[in-house]
């Protein structure tokens, strides 16, 4: 809205008008115009600072700098608003809407609940894709949604999950560009394009990202904004995060933060149940916690199962105990990994001897491995 203008009738030489209205008519314009300058400037300092921003009679700010140098160093990247691990952000949140019944769209927003804009922008600081050793601060005037509908990574065929830890993303595309995405792995300062996706049956693999638009080819900065809870039904291979401040929380990474997942075996003719299946990420590092506390029933002399993220290299970790053709053995197992493979081989020994093919087995397995990118 434009601010308006001011306006005095010039009256002073009509010998019908007495001094007072005179004054009157020169008196009110100005401050009916004043008080509509003072609301604007209210308004402006309330969207850009709160309601503890004021002027006083003296035009005087409360605050230790000007607006402009305010606004400044907010551009310049010089007030730390939200420390993450490679810059900051400010006014940008995000959360989910129903398209049409679940929510199972994700919607960048501002931090007040509103959609970016030009009157409404986020500021974005972090590492540059084109110098290293630098920063680049973005300023964000539209935001995305992303609709999970039909999204894979592993999960698919493997029954109902809830609890799975999905990571909000922002990436930086040749420091021309800030894009949206979603993903499963954590622990990476860079994504490769040849692992992100528009379209989100194309993300099968857990190093897969579902972003809102296409990336340049090359590697790109990547920063974690947040991250949600989301259930996974089988049947409607649909992925859901409810609408709670107990399941969305922007403003953080989701390191460390139990996930659970459903791991597929072979060796069995009815598999391990019951108990857990959890994992975890702090940094490039996956942790594993599968308990099954119900024994599988053995139809072969080997034993594997599916991690939820591939590992980065070969390894060989013990575990245990260890149940073989209904007998809880002394002997440490050992759980080998392939890098590249999401098959998780597990033996009865440390010397890697085989299983009897027959009677309950089960083994329990807690390791932590590198993550494949």
């Amino acid at each position: 809205m434009p601010l308006p203008e001011l306006k005095i009738t010039k009256n002073w030489f009509d010998k019908t008008m007495v001094r007072e209205i005179n004054w009157d008519n020169l008196r009110n314009p100005i401050m009916n115009w004043g008080a509509a300058i003072n609301r604007a400037v209210q308004q402006i300092t309330l969207d850009a600072f709160g309601s503890s921003y004021s002027i006083d009679n003296d035009g005087a700010p409360n605050l230790s700098k000007s607006l402009l140098e305010e606004i400044q160093d907010i551009v310049a990247g010089e007030t730390p608003i939200a420390v993450f691990q490679h810059g900051w952000m400010a006014n940008l949140s995000f959360t989910t809407v129903n398209s049409p019944t679940f929510a199972e769209t994700i919607r960048f927003q501002g931090a007040n609940g509103q959609t970016l804009s030009e009157l409404n922008p986020a500021y974005v600081c972090m590492r540059s894709a084109v110098n290293p050793g630098q920063m680049k601060i973005f300023k964000l005037t539209q935001g995305a949604e992303i609709n999970m509908n039909g999204l894979d990574w592993g999960y698919n065929g493997k029954g109902d999950v809830t609890n799975i830890v999905i990571r909000m993303l922002l990436l930086n595309e040749n420091d021309q560009n800030i894009r949206f995405g979603l993903a499963l792995q954590g622990g990476r300062t860079e994504i490769s394009n040849s692992n992100c996706f528009s379209v989100a049956a194309s993300v099968t693999a857990p190093e897969h990202i579902l972003v809102n638009t296409s990336l340049a080819s090359g590697n790109w900065p990547v920063m974690e904004i947040g991250w949600g809870l989301a259930s996974f039904t089988d049947s409607a291979n649909r992925w859901e995060i409810p609408q709670s401040t107990s399941i969305i929380h922007p403003g953080f990474i989701a390191d460390g933060h139990p996930s659970l997942w459903s791991p597929s075996f072979t060796g069995f003719s009815a598999a391990p149940s019951g108990g857990a299946a959890f994992w975890a990420m702090v940094g490039k590092m996956v942790y594993i916690d599968l308990h099954r506390t119900t024994n599988g029933t053995s139809n072969a002399t080997y034993f594997t199962f599916t991690l939820p993220i591939k590992p980065k290299r070969d390894g060989k970790y013990p575990v245990g105990p260890v149940t073989d053709n209904g007998s809880v053995k002394l002997d440490v197992g050992e759980v080998s990994l392939t890098g590249g493979s999401l098959t998780a081989t597990v033996f009865l020994t440390l010397l890697e001897a085989t299983w009897t093919a027959s009677g309950a087995k089960n083994a329990r397995c807690q390791f932590a491995y590198e993550a494949f990118e």
